[in-house]
């Protein structure tokens, strides 16, 4: 016997099923009874009782025939069936399904939790619209190369070539305009004054057939933090059938004090794999960070890194969501390794000088 269940408890089914066969033949007795006396009044009575009675035999024969487990167990399939495939839950109303997930959602973490905060999930539930309904990113490639500039240690040219693929498979149709948005910032040296189109060298960005070039993008010096900076900015909306290729090409002038570079996933991002090449005589390391992990971890996936002479790599296969990315640094002289934590902070360093960051 179960624990917490005493024999009537566990047998209540049958007592059920007993119950209704009494009452049935109770109401069937005295209302045959009633029928056949001479009193209206009575006869009105019988034939209420044998209404009765017909109804608690039909409840009978409902209660027999659920409590043969192949019939529950088909009726349970088929209401599964109906869930699974949609067509239960469009008949829900807005509250309903609200419940049903919020039950489901305790199913999947068991007894971990006790409870749900309902604006939590609705918070939730807004931020996985917002990513499902996003189009994705594919084979994700950043390659940086940083050179020394031959006539001025404060300076150094930066290359930046970023491709990836733009998918929209899982979009409806009228949903697959993708919001192409590039966004970067360069250090200013203290003391130099440039032309921005001495700062920026290169630009050109190519969307499947078209090509965006200088005339597409928006140039403004500002501070970020203390440190003044060039902000240049490409905005476009292109029509994606099913997929598009994207190949960004851009060279700028940079500042040495310039240590750090910082990768934020923009989209949901399957493949991501970033480079950083600079001299030999530094020491370079880095750090995947996530958006938020209670454990501290900031691991993505099963992610790796390679360190070669004058810079290093990383790479995952895995998904990376928006939020998430990696932080590069190098130094003249060997430090502490960046701790994870200390990557994490850098998206707040951003803001200090210093600190350059993109978001792809």
């Amino acid at each position: 016997m179960s624990p917490g269940k005493n024999w009537f408890s566990k047998h209540s089914s049958v007592g059920f099923v007993l119950w209704l066969l009494l009452l049935s033949l109770l109401l069937l007795g005295f209302g045959e009874f009633l029928n056949r006396s001479s009193s209206p009044i009575g006869k009105i009575a019988g034939v209420v009782l044998l209404q009765l009675s017909g109804s608690a035999v039909a409840a009978l024969i409902v209660a027999l025939f659920f409590s043969f487990k192949d019939v529950r167990d088909q009726i349970a399939a088929s209401a599964a069936s109906l869930l699974s495939s949609g067509e239960l839950i469009d008949t829900l109303s807005e509250s309903a399904r609200a419940k049903l997930e919020e039950q489901i959602i305790l199913k999947k973490l068991g007894n971990r939790v006790v409870g749900l905060e309902p604006s939590l999930i609705a918070s939730l539930d807004q931020l996985r619209n917002r990513v499902l309904t996003a189009h994705y990113l594919q084979n994700f490639i950043q390659e940086v190369t940083l050179t020394p500039h031959r006539d001025d240690p404060r300076l150094l040219f930066r290359r930046l070539v970023r491709h990836f693929r733009v998918r929209s498979y899982h979009l409806a149709p009228n949903l697959r305009q993708y919001p192409f948005r590039f966004y970067t910032e360069i250090g200013l040296p203290e003391g130099i004054d440039f032309d921005n189109a001495d700062l920026l060298r290169e630009f050109e960005v190519v969307v499947g057939s078209a090509v965006l070039t200088r005339e597409h993008i928006k140039i403004e010096r500002e501070l970020s933090g203390s440190l003044p900076v060039l902000t240049i900015t490409c905005e476009a909306d292109l029509a994606v059938d099913r997929e598009l290729d994207v190949r960004i090409t851009i060279s700028t002038l940079g500042s040495v004090r310039d240590t750090t570079e910082l990768l934020i996933a923009r989209y949901p991002t399957l493949g991501f794999h970033a480079s950083v090449k600079y001299m030999e005589d530094m020491y370079y390391d880095c750090a995947w960070f996530k958006s938020w992990d209670p454990e501290v971890t900031y691991r993505i996936g099963r992610q790796s890194s390679h360190k070669f002479p004058n810079g290093m790599s990383v790479s995952t296969n895995d998904w990376v969501l928006p939020g998430e990315g990696v932080a590069f640094a190098w130094y003249r002289t060997e430090p502490e390794p960046l701790s994870a934590a200390a990557a994490a902070d850098v998206q707040v360093q951003k803001i200090f000088p210093g600190v350059s960051g993109e978001s792809g």
